[in-house]
């Protein structure tokens, strides 16, 4: 019974001091200013190339060495987001930063996506007037794991932030102190559709235009002055 009673007690003070940590954290939280939803924009980004076929001597052996050409696919999406006015500064010993988060979904589903978490760190403010965060569209890495066709539709909101992020004592938990503005409007981007060679082949220039009526032209001049250069050489004999 003794042990029942000690542990129950135990239980109760931790339950007081967890308690006491969300109301201390809670009255803090409310003396941080709230930020504005943001306004941003996102746009797709094609920085795709083709290495075209080139060839060089081995340094070993002395032989030709042909290196084929291949398509390399770089296509990012941008968020474009419009900074607030912010400085951070210390209260209560803790740093009041300007976050921003940011969540996805396919156009056509219902649940959202959130890229950034509390304890995978959200992402701040720059020091410009636009932050500019880029995601990788054909890499195996969150938030689209190389899964959106051509054509298809993602939707996006963002969420700006002024707090700062902390553990909870004795269970190690992170978690977020401040203000949220809400999520913002959807903005859905598009990915168009894309033409990709793994083979490409070098293009052979094209002549301009006026280069197909000077070149006549020179032609003629050259002929009259070597017509003209052999009737003086026969007056001259």
């Amino acid at each position: 019974m003794g042990s029942i009673g000690k542990s129950f007690a135990l239980i109760l003070i931790l339950i007081m001091a967890v308690s006491s940590v969300i109301m201390v954290k809670t009255a803090f939280a409310q003396s941080i200013p709230a930020p504005s939803v943001p306004e941003f924009t996102v746009k797709f980004v094609d920085a795709s190339y083709n290495v075209t076929p080139s060839s060089s001597i081995n340094p070993y052996t002395g032989q030709n060495v042909t290196n084929e050409g291949y398509h390399v696919e770089n296509r990012t999406i941008e968020l474009i987001i419009k900074n607030q006015p912010f400085a951070s500064y210390i209260s209560n010993g803790q740093n009041i930063s300007f976050y921003f988060n940011v969540r996805e979904k396919g156009h056509y589903e219902e649940n959202w996506t959130t890229i950034y978490t509390v304890d995978n760190y959200y992402t701040s403010e720059s020091n410009t007037d636009y932050t500019t965060l880029t995601y990788l569209l054909d890499q195996n890495d969150p938030p689209f794991w190389n899964n959106i066709p051509s054509g298809g539709q993602v939707d996006f909101q963002v969420e700006a932030m002024i707090g700062y992020v902390s553990r909870t004592v004795g269970f190690a938990s992170w978690y977020f102190a401040g203000q949220e503005s809400g999520w913002s409007n959807t903005q859905t981007l598009t990915i168009p559709e894309t033409s990709s060679s793994p083979n490409p082949t070098p293009t052979v220039p094209e002549f301009p235009a006026i280069a197909l009526v000077i070149l006549p032209l020179l032609l003629s001049m050259f002929a009259v002055a070597v017509i003209l250069r052999h009737r003086k050489t026969a007056q001259l004999e």
